[in-house]
């Protein structure tokens, strides 16, 4: 089912596209066909790679106007509040970042404490997530669909076992929710385009936004129009463009496939296969 969205708006679309491929960050942009030496190749191309920006942005996000990840998984038939933590397997907080980029993850503040703005629209659905520590909630227990209410009475458990939601800040955000998560993410973002670039005396397009201490500024801030749809170009920018292994280079590839559809060819749905590996795992 999809919903009339109240989050997503063209206007808010253009000016963070404008931002993320004219401006950019770190000499890096989103591709709309820059640098072209054959214009009319790489203006498909672009067109192209945009395409598949929004068909991700649609299905992780905009379909059910939502900006942060809700709460999904059921164990043991219920919907645990620990599921901020992380859901089907996966420890947010412990996404982090490997070697090479291990100064740019953001630290681990057992301190934090807010809540996201954005649940399901179905009837009943759980609460938003929220994260807090200890001190405010001993124990974490689980969303009471029939008193439409969270019961913290008892612990109740995640998939992997947790029962608190201290230093749980890291789930999803932005259009595309499903990636944008893990204190790596947010670090890398902190680090290029908010307030660490700023500090450390470069360029960045939201010098006053700390994504570290506040990644819920994506989706509740005064930047939040933008901040939805540039957070998911940055992540694009980030893992999909440069993907360049095993022979398959993205960038290449797109042109080609621009090319062969200007032609009259048909676009190879095993594409789009390559293309949700990479954006998912890498």
């Amino acid at each position: 089912q999809t919903y009339q969205s109240y989050r997503y708006h063209f206007s808010d679309f253009m000016e963070s596209l404008r931002l993320m491929s004219d401006v950019g960050f770190d000499g890096k942009q989103f591709f709309i066909g820059q640098g072209s030496n054959d214009e009319e190749v790489d203006i498909n191309a672009g067109m192209l790679n945009l395409a598949l920006f929004l068909t991700y942005s649609m299905v992780m996000a905009i379909q059910d106007d939502a900006c942060d990840e809700h709460n999904t998984q059921i164990v043991s038939g219920k919907f645990p509040v620990s599921n901020a933590c992380g859901q089907y397997g996966l420890s947010y907080q412990d996404i982090r970042c490997t070697a090479v980029d291990k100064d740019k993850e953001c630290p681990l503040d057992p301190n934090q404490s807010f809540s996201a703005v954005t649940r399901a629209l179905y009837d009943r659905a759980p609460q938003p997530f929220k994260c807090a520590p200890k001190s405010q909630y001993p124990v974490t227990g689980y969303w009471d669909d029939r008193r439409i209410e969270e019961n913290h009475q008892t612990a109740f458990s995640n998939e992997l076992g947790r029962t608190d939601v201290e230093g749980c800040c890291w789930w999803g955000r932005g259009v595309l929710r499903e990636v944008t998560r893990g204190r790596c993410s947010f670090g890398k973002m902190n680090y290029y385009i908010g307030k660490r670039a700023a500090e450390d005396g470069r360029p960045s397009l939201y010098p006053n936004v700390d994504f570290c201490e506040f990644p819920e500024a994506i989706c509740a801030s005064e930047f939040s129009n933008e901040l939805r749809w540039v957070s998911g170009m940055f992540q694009w920018v980030m893992d999909v463009q440069p993907y360049n292994r095993n022979g398959f280079n993205y960038i290449e590839k797109i042109k080609e496939i621009a090319t062969d559809i200007s032609h009259g060819g048909a676009l190879d749905s095993s594409f789009f296969l390559d293309v949700d590996c990479i954006l998912k795992t890498g």
